[in-house]
């Protein structure tokens, strides 16, 4: 397997970049309605696959989901080669999944380059798996393939250059919406969401050993205005302090980039728990940080590429949903449980970028509330839904 790898520096650059986001939409509108003039319909999947290109450019969690996409293709065409083309934030973790040949990491930021590296290769299938970014229809345009599906999302016109445009559907999960795309070129659809069964069994560095008992507390999303998806702190604080007297510890996970964050509200935990059983993982490569969760009692996650990772673990994950649905958006494993806050004007998000001025939903997620689900999943108490995020959600 080759994999191209970013700088390591470089991951969280391309998401949450109003610019790229600004670009993205003025100037990739036109060119992709240009390119969709000129392109050369082809009206029927070739008979015999032998190459499949898949294009992800973003986003953990919804790398982790198309993981089931990986396999259903895997099994539908057992000796093909499979190549899946990621981006900077989501290339470690598409490193790890199972049923691709080659990873190879494109720069959005540098259209030229990346078109180029995906020209290199000759695809019978090319498959685009972003549903709004006219960037990648720009590079499924100059995209080698003979047949060419993506995509036709509500408002975003980026669906020109496709053989195939697939409904993008705001009423299903986000993991049917990338089985429709297999069904419709008559690819069943049967795997759920997985990791090899070896990844993250590895012993973990010293740096990352705690006592058995513990749980995973992730207080940071990603993306485009990311605060408006974090948990207030002092409620972090207090169901950490509830949880810290049953006897665990409480271990932080993000990026590089959380570690300060991290390190804050630790000084503020130790300055109310005797034990100062608090760790601060921030930094741990993907890999580690499956390994992290794998051992951990329970994750508690705001709703992000983490929350993904450890439902798709099938540990038992605890996701917290604001301006998230978690119709769309929730946590899909055997012991993940989706918290969305009350009220008709919350879970609105789509796309993921369709926010008000101002939200308040992570706010009325009450410390209660989250700690009775920690106590429930702690305990065991939770029925067993595989492959389901709507039974599996709770509210105030």
């Amino acid at each position: 397997m080759t994999i191209l790898l970013p700088r390591p520096d470089s991951a969280r650059e391309e998401r949450g970049n109003r610019i790229l986001r600004f670009l993205d939409r003025c100037i990739g509108i036109p060119i992709v309605a240009t390119l969709g003039l000129l392109r050369v319909t082809h009206h029927r999947v070739p008979e015999v696959i032998r190459s499949v290109g898949i294009l992800e450019t973003a986003a953990i969690g919804d790398t982790t989901l198309l993981s089931a996409v990986l396999l259903d293709l895997r099994d539908a065409f057992p000796h093909c080669r499979i190549t899946l083309f990621a981006g900077n934030s989501n290339v470690a973790v598409a490193r790890l999944l199972g049923g691709h040949d080659e990873v190879i990491c494109l720069p959005v930021k540098n259209v030229f380059e990346a078109c180029r590296l995906v020209r290199k290769q000759h695809f019978d299938l090319f498959l685009d798996y972003g549903p709004w970014p006219r960037i990648n229809g720009v590079i499924s345009y100059f995209a080698r393939a003979k047949y060419k599906v993506g995509f036709r999302t509500r408002g975003q016109h980026r669906h020109f250059v496709y053989d195939l445009p697939v409904v993008h559907s705001p009423g299903q999960h986000e993991l049917e919406n990338f089985r429709d795309v297999l069904r419709a070129i008559g690819v069943p659809t049967i795997h759920a969401p997985q990791f090899p069964s070896s990844v993250g069994r590895s012993d973990l560095p010293g740096q990352y050993q705690v006592r058995d008992a513990y749980v995973v507390f992730h207080l940071w999303p990603g993306g485009y205005r990311a605060a408006f998806k974090e948990w207030p702190v002092e409620r972090w604080l207090e169901i950490g302090k509830q949880i810290s007297k049953l006897g665990f510890q409480i271990v932080l996970t993000g990026a590089p980039s959380d570690h300060a964050r991290n390190q804050s509200v630790i000084a503020r935990a130790e300055t109310k728990l005797s034990d100062g059983g608090w760790k601060n993982f921030a930094g741990a490569s993907m890999e580690q940080t499956i390994g992290i969760i794998r051992r951990s009692r329970l994750t508690v996650s705001v709703n992000t590429g983490v929350m993904h990772v450890a439902a798709v673990l099938g540990a038992p994950v605890l996701g917290l949903h604001g301006p998230t649905s978690e119709r769309r958006w929730g946590p899909i494993g055997p012991l993940a449980v989706a918290i969305r806050a009350p009220g008709p004007e919350c879970g609105y998000l789509n796309l993921g970028f369709e926010y008000p001025v101002q939200c308040t939903c992570m706010e009325r997620i009450t410390v209660d509330h989250v700690m009775a689900q920690c106590m429930s999943l702690l305990a065991g108490n939770t029925r067993v839904r595989r492959d389901t995020a709507i039974d599996r959600s709770v509210h105030d």
